[in-house]
């Protein structure tokens, strides 16, 4: 399982894009995630408040 943090963002679409050649699992936090790839697991979480 990958996790990557404000995958909405430029850096982090175009890792979402790359790790399924590394890993079966890549879940995606941010505020309003988007699904990159069809197995994508999608956390909306703000990073900004304490205790989420």
């Amino acid at each position: 399982m990958q996790t990557i943090l404000s995958a909405n963002g430029t850096i982090g679409k175009i890792l979402a894009q790359k790790l399924p050649v590394y890993t079966d699992r890549t879940r995606l936090v941010s505020r309003k995630p988007i699904r990159v790839n069809e197995s994508d697991e999608l956390m909306p979480l703000d990073l900004t408040q304490p205790g989420q």
